[in-house]
């Protein structure tokens, strides 16, 4: 004699952040909620009076600034040329001012 027992179904699973630094994002307040709906420049200013109370935030603005400040970069189309003084495309030398 054998028992058939139908296979369970999981139950479905609450997407979220998954691995490291997870904790902090499931306890923190989202951006979103802390800037609201608000007109762009009032959301604008809080984000900047934020990167000014909150030294993490200044603490990162600074490592990424002084990282890509003394990247070297050009510009290129689509087609890869680099735009230069003799490329002739649509707004490309109002680009690179």
């Amino acid at each position: 004699m054998s028992v058939y027992v139908p296979a369970r179904i999981p139950p479905a699973m609450k997407a979220g952040p998954l691995g490291p630094g997870a904790g902090v994002l499931m306890t923190e307040f989202p951006l979103s909620s802390i800037l609201g709906r608000r007109s762009p420049q009032e959301k604008m200013r809080r984000a900047w009076e934020l990167g000014i109370s909150v030294p993490w935030i200044r603490a990162a603005e600074r490592a990424i600034s002084g990282a890509c400040s003394t990247v070297e970069w050009h510009l290129e189309d689509g087609d890869d040329t680099e735009i230069d003084d003799e490329y002739t495309g649509t707004y490309a030398q109002e680009a690179r001012a």
